[in-house]
């Protein structure tokens, strides 16, 4: 169950909560309070999948990880506009979806222990 099971249910109360607030609640700030859902929640999903020992993780490695969750996110909703080069990258990325976040989401998650 905890190998396959979990990963599935984290999968579909994900998905329920995700539609729910997306299709009933309205709200000024809706875009940016759905990306962030939306990044917590693939974030979730790869910790789920992960099958590795939780004991041996280090505080160092997990503050770096946030701090790139963070990071992510900022820049998927485009409030990078200072630094130059990290907007001209944000932007080229950009052209070819969002699907390169969502997997970079699931990677964090999943190495996050």
């Amino acid at each position: 169950m905890k190998r396959y099971g979990i990963p599935l249910l984290t999968i579909m109360i994900g998905y329920g909560a995700y539609h729910l607030i997306r299709h009933y609640y309205s709200f000024g700030y809706q875009r940016v309070v759905m990306t962030i859902l939306a990044a917590l929640l693939l974030f979730v999903f790869g910790i789920s999948m992960s099958t590795r020992s939780k004991n041996r993780s280090t505080w160092v490695k997990k503050t770096v990880i946030i701090g790139l969750l963070g990071f992510l996110i900022v820049g998927q909703l485009g409030l990078i506009k200072g630094i130059e080069v990290v907007s001209v990258v944000f932007a080229k990325l950009r052209l070819n979806g969002t699907m390169l976040f969502e997997m970079l989401y699931i990677y964090l998650g999943f190495i996050f222990f």
